[in-house]
């Protein structure tokens, strides 16, 4: 069902009746990939990307669709992936403001 309302699909958030708890719905679905630096001493460098949708819950409409992506590097896969989570967080606080502009108009 994740999938069906992140792809669009107006029914599913019907028939879930999410109006009746929030204005909207902020879906995320988050990849990472890893590459090694053997170069840099085996660095690892994560390459995490987070898909957004904002969904209107008394419509099912989707108001917003963006990504963001970062990188980040460390000498293991969760310190990488962290450093890049770190990074995407500070651009989504960013663009909170934005975001809430669109549900309110």
């Amino acid at each position: 069902m994740f999938e069906r309302i992140f792809n669009g699909s107006a029914s599913d958030v019907s028939s879930l009746e999410l109006a009746k708890y929030s204005d909207c719905i902020i879906l995320g679905k988050k990849f990472v990939n890893f590459t090694e630096n053997p170069d840099l001493l085996n660095v690892l460098t994560a390459h995490a990307a987070i898909e957004i949708r904002v969904v209107i819950a008394r419509t099912g409409t989707v108001i917003d669709s963006f990504n963001v992506s970062e990188v980040g590097a460390g000498f293991s896969k969760p310190t990488a992936e962290s450093m890049a989570m770190e990074r995407i967080f500070k651009k989504l606080e960013e663009r909170k403001m934005d975001i809430i502009r669109k549900i309110e108009a």
